[in-house]
């Protein structure tokens, strides 16, 4: 059976109520956050991430150009890097689904 991981991170990399054990969260630089497994997984695992902004439910939100992308993926960790419109980094909200063996 797969492993399942998901969460909720603040701007200064805090894991949010709700979001699973298993995994800890750290701030590298602007923008640049790295997420580690308590439990390493056996292969990489599939990752996907998403930058929640403004994280006000009733604003209609920021570009579409604000995004997250991942950084890389090992059996250990992700990176990921969160940004503007301009393509800049920056420290903001985003979520992540990890499923792997």
């Amino acid at each position: 059976m797969p492993r399942q991981l998901f969460g909720n991170v603040d701007p200064n990399a805090q894991l949010q109520p709700g979001s699973s054990s298993g995994v800890t969260t750290t701030r590298d630089e602007t923008g640049i956050y790295t997420a580690f497994f308590q439990q390493p997984f056996a292969n990489p695992p599939a990752v996907a991430v998403t930058q929640i902004y403004p994280n006000k439910p009733n604003d209609k939100g920021g570009s579409a150009l604000d995004n997250a992308v991942l950084i890389g993926v090992t059996n250990q960790l992700f990176k990921v890097k969160v940004g503007d419109d301009k393509g800049n980094a920056r420290d903001r909200w985003w979520s992540f689904i990890v499923v792997g063996d």
